[in-house]
């Protein structure tokens, strides 16, 4: 294939002036996370769930025990915290999105 001055030209401006000022977007599994923080949220019937926070954001919302039927809460503010930290430090070690099984919840006593 013959590349003419025009075809070069466009290259030249492509390679010089547009592809460095494009960003690539790292995938959430390779990103940092040193900003994360929960809360814990209180629910209407008297139990609890939690958020977990990045930058003061909201990055996850879990008002209810996952993998549980059901839409219901943990049944004290500790065990909701524990689950928070178990989720941040998932996380942190690059485990996006992060899971957790009900024998992991069971071990942690977070549920009975």
């Amino acid at each position: 294939m013959k590349i003419n001055k025009r075809m070069m030209k466009a290259l030249c401006c492509l390679l010089f002036f547009v592809l460095p000022g494009t960003t690539v977007q790292t995938p959430l599994k390779y990103q940092k996370f040193p900003d994360l923080k929960y809360q814990i949220i209180r629910l209407p019937d008297h139990t609890f769930g939690y958020q977990i926070l990045n930058k003061n954001q909201v990055f996850i919302d879990q008002p209810f025990v996952p993998g549980l039927p059901g839409r219901t809460g943990f049944k004290t503010e500790v065990r909701a915290s524990t689950m928070a930290r178990l989720v941040i430090s998932k996380i942190q070690q690059g485990e996006i999105p992060p899971t957790v099984s009900i024998e992991e919840m069971k071990k942690l006593k977070v549920i009975d």
